[in-house]
């Protein structure tokens, strides 16, 4: 499935493997789908979602596109597929909230 500037995804829609690695840099909603895949139990802080970012996509390292991070956390809670946890109270755990794939 490719995605268009601004779709919306929900928890059912797959993504083409293809579309998001073929080299290209892929749009927020497939970017954002591929990092909370990988991730322990299919959730991170949103630091590490910014860090996953910065570190696997041209997106944070592009002069001209100075908002990154705004358009990361404007995909995570406009786009069905991600979901926004309550941080556990666990001692050690990071602050802040989770998402969720």
């Amino acid at each position: 499935m490719k995605a268009e500037h601004g779709q919306l995804f929900s928890k059912s829609d797959n993504y083409d493997e293809d579309d998001i690695s073929d080299g290209s840099d892929p749009c927020y909603a497939q970017l954002l789908y591929r990092c909370l895949k990988e991730a322990p139990d299919r959730t991170m802080t949103l630091k590490d979602v910014y860090d996953w970012v910065a570190q696997n996509s041209k997106k944070a390292s592009d002069p001209s596109n100075r908002g990154w991070q705004n358009s990361v956390r404007h995909n995570l809670s406009m786009n069905k597929a991600f979901e926004r946890v309550s941080p556990s109270t666990n001692p050690g755990q990071k602050k802040g909230s989770l998402w969720r794939l």
